[in-house]
């Protein structure tokens, strides 16, 4: 299936939420929080740890997820191993608020 990572996150009061960035003069300004950014961020980055352990399979699926996020994260071609493997990979690590959208994102 397809999904649109290109969605910004949300406050809870339906706000987007943006965070401060320097512009290539050094000035500070502000863009949106994207969703594919932190997911794709997470899924690449992600090492074993107390509360996740992956199997070499799955760390191979979460990398070419994260690869198919960064390529074009408008058009992502997913499965429901995918889907699964993502909300194990997020859950320990996202606030509720952001895992929420996720999940949304990922089951709507």
């Amino acid at each position: 299936m397809k999904k649109n990572f290109n969605v910004p996150f949300r406050n809870w009061k339906g706000e987007v939420i943006v965070a401060p960035v320097k512009n290539e003069n050094g000035e500070e300004t502000y863009k949106p929080q994207i969703i594919g950014d932190i997911v794709g961020k997470v899924l690449f980055e992600v090492i074993d740890n107390q509360s996740i352990q992956l199997s070499g399979e799955e760390k191979l699926r979460a990398y070419r997820v994260a690869c198919k996020i960064g390529k074009d994260a408008e058009n992502v071609d997913i499965e429901a191993e995918d889907i699964i493997l993502i909300k194990k990979i997020l859950c320990p690590v996202m606030a509720v608020g952001g895992y929420g959208q996720i999940v949304d994102l990922l089951e709507g």
